[in-house]
């Protein structure tokens, strides 16, 4: 992730997201265009230079210094699958066994990992438990009763 894009700023992931979000559902509906014209993905393959073409270059070489810029930003899929995972009742967890090594901080390909992010990243590669000596991070169903501190 950029250093101009750590935990303060995240919000900024969910306002593009959220404008490519309405751009397309407004293509959809007044042009039918979709999504791989406006990409030039297939203009791309098919050597055809066009200005889709060019953003797919730009897509392309932002790779290199953003994690999955086409899926974290652009895909509504992800879009739809973000705002599921805020409110999804399973979710990765700390027990008690964590001795905050940071590890899983460091190793988190989306950078949502730490104890107060909303996990709306997360694809569950897993790679956050691989790296926890002490095994202090699992995948389980938060109750009802959990979530309203006091029941």
């Amino acid at each position: 992730m950029p250093r101009f894009l750590n935990s303060r700023h995240k919000y900024i992931l969910n306002i593009v997201r959220a404008a490519f979000f309405i751009f397309f559902l407004a293509d959809d509906f007044l042009f039918s265009a979709g999504l791989l014209v406006w990409f030039g993905i297939k203009d791309f393959f098919y050597l055809t230079p066009t200005a889709g073409s060019v953003v797919f270059v730009f897509i392309v070489i932002l790779s290199f210094f953003f994690y999955r810029p086409f899926c974290r930003l652009v895909c509504q899929y992800k879009f739809w699958l973000a705002l599921a995972a805020v409110k999804c009742r399973c979710k990765f967890e700390r027990t008690d066994a964590c001795i905050e090594c940071k590890k899983y901080e460091t190793i988190c390909p989306t950078n949502e990992s730490k104890r107060d992010d909303t996990k709306a990243e997360c694809y569950l590669c897993g790679r956050c438990i691989e790296v926890c000596p002490k095994d202090a991070l699992v995948y389980r169903k938060i109750t009802s009763q959990e979530k309203e501190p006091g029941l």
